[in-house]
């Protein structure tokens, strides 16, 4: 699924809106601007979110019937008007949506009763095994650690809300919509899943409150829209690509990320799955040359070696890993295939995978791991870990990634390993000199 929508940027100039309409190709359409009053003028009490330095970005609108040729044509002949910053072709991509098919309320009877419990196959929770490598999501639990005192968001293309393991009040439908998607519904099971004994668990499932934020499509617009509903030391887990790339490689979003991280609010963003050098890349220059935003990109690795996994892209610029394979998690079909009782096979709201994969597995992982620690920290110091420090403690205290000559993506988290690197280091503020 792609929109293509085009997004401009205007410079800040006082008489913006005379030169649009003075200019006859600009004339011709209207702009809808990421910021909006209500942004702009409201209390902003909740987090400092710097919203003036993004005015003047904007949605083209009036592009229907309008080719992905012709709109970027449009976009290059508006990128060389000389108050216009930027201008280019939203390339956010996503499996096609279904709509959401509504069931019987006794449905959910029949589901409960037959549906088996597989958090014993989500070994993306467990530490260092015989087996496999996980983030230690146990020990979080062993010292009461669930989430408690964080919110988070998941944005995606869509999610099923009747889906039995994410019907729970604290998972909120923000944009209100009944567009289904299980790509969606996969990623926010692994980070906020319900743990009712039966189906999945998420990771962090006693996280204050979490986001569902539909519409990826306007990835910016997507973005932006949940930053006024987080604090200081929340976290965002964005499960898809710009294209082939990051999301942040789009330069509107990379702004929009840039004003979150410096407010404080943790960003995960997937490194996308195009096995792409991003160390070399001609046509990434520009993006190698930004200075830091702050976010959190997430490549894949092989949960057995930590290597990465062949489609993922690589590169300095990618700075964590986790599981790109075999993840169980909500949506798809494939687990019943096997093992689900036959009622339960055509039963919309209670499917399941074992093999989800990708970056896009891989990023609400690693956002379930800054959730846990940050939820300790916050609950230890009554303080937050910046995006920057939560990065820098991710990396250093992460089980290192095997042959990084092959592409580098970076460790993987390790729950019990950062939070013994905190401990320390508040036992040493407090240590006499």
């Amino acid at each position: 699924m792609a929109k293509n929508s085009i997004i401009i940027k205007f410079k800040k100039l006082e008489d913006i809106y005379s030169k649009i309409l003075s200019d006859e190709l600009l004339k011709q359409f209207t702009y809808k601007p990421i910021v909006t009053d209500e942004m702009l003028f409201t209390n902003r009490s909740i987090n400092k979110v710097n919203y003036d330095s993004l005015i003047g970005i904007c949605y083209v609108q009036q592009l229907e019937g309008m080719s992905l040729e012709e709109k970027q044509h449009l976009a290059n002949e508006m990128s060389n008007c000389h108050f216009v910053e930027y201008a280019y072709v939203e390339m956010a991509t996503l499996p096609i949506v279904s709509e959401l098919k509504s069931q019987k309320d006794d449905a959910s009877l029949l589901e409960v009763e037959h549906t088996p419990y597989f958090f014993s196959t989500q070994g993306y929770k467990d530490g260092l095994t015989e087996f496999h490598k996980g983030i230690d999501m146990e020990y979080a639990y062993s010292i009461g650690i669930y989430g408690q005192g964080v919110t988070c968001a998941v944005i995606d293309g869509g999610f099923n809300f009747r889906h039995i393991n994410l019907r729970k009040e604290s998972f909120i439908n923000f944009d209100k919509t009944d567009v289904n998607h299980e790509h969606g519904t996969a990623c926010a099971a692994i980070l906020y899943g319900k743990n009712a004994g039966f189906g999945i668990r998420g990771l962090v499932y006693g996280a204050d409150k979490c986001y569902a934020v539909s519409n990826a499509e306007e990835s910016v617009n997507a973005l932006i829209k949940v930053l006024p509903y987080l604090h200081e030391g929340d976290v965002v887990s964005l499960s898809w690509g710009s294209d082939k790339y990051p999301m942040d490689h789009d330069l509107a979003f990379w702004e929009v990320a840039k004003q979150a991280t410096a407010a404080g609010i943790i960003i995960c963003i997937s490194a996308g799955n195009s096995s792409v050098n991003m160390d070399t890349a001609e046509e990434l220059e520009e993006y190698r040359n930004r200075p830091d935003n702050g976010v959190i990109r997430v490549g894949a690795g092989d949960r057995f070696s930590l290597e990465r996994k062949v489609f993922s892209n690589y590169g300095k610029l990618i700075h964590i890993q986790a599981w790109g394979e075999g993840v169980t998690t909500a949506g798809g079909k494939d687990f019943y295939d096997y093992i689900a009782p036959v009622p339960l096979r055509q039963q919309e709201d209670c499917k399941y995978t074992f093999n989800f994969y990708g970056t896009s597995a891989a990023t609400p992982i690693v956002a379930s791991a800054a959730v846990a620690i940050q939820s300790w920290y916050k609950q230890q110091t009554g303080k937050v870990l910046s995006p920057i420090e939560m990065r820098d403690l991710l990396i250093a205290t992460g089980i290192p990634q095997k042959n990084p000559a092959r592409g580098h993506v970076g460790p993987m988290p390790n729950i019990k390993n950062a939070i013994d690197q905190l401990s320390q280091r508040m036992r040493d503020e407090i240590a006499p000199q």
